[in-house]
């Protein structure tokens, strides 16, 4: 197990107001993703601009996060981050 880490948010190109977030994970070097809370064992924040990783396993370390934005012309992915977990 390891501490808690956040993963921050995404800006639409012309700053038009997000009505949806959706994060999602990938632990095949993004070749596919899912919802992250399929993916990561304990999470919260799914349908917010902040989601919070709690306790994660040592088996997630590397798992790739992204966030998908919805607004009203569509949307927009953030930037992947990759998820390091250090046992403690």
């Amino acid at each position: 197990m390891a501490t808690s880490g956040t993963f921050g948010t995404v800006q639409t190109a012309d700053n038009t107001e997000v009505t949806q977030w959706q994060w999602e994970a990938s632990i095949n070097s993004g070749e596919s993703w899912a919802e992250a809370q399929l993916l990561l064992s304990d999470v919260s924040g799914q349908g917010t601009q902040t989601l919070t990783v709690e306790s994660a396993l040592l088996s997630e370390d590397g798992t790739l996060v992204r966030c998908r934005a919805y607004y009203s012309g569509g949307s927009t992915l953030s930037n992947e981050a990759t998820l390091k977990v250090n046992p403690v």
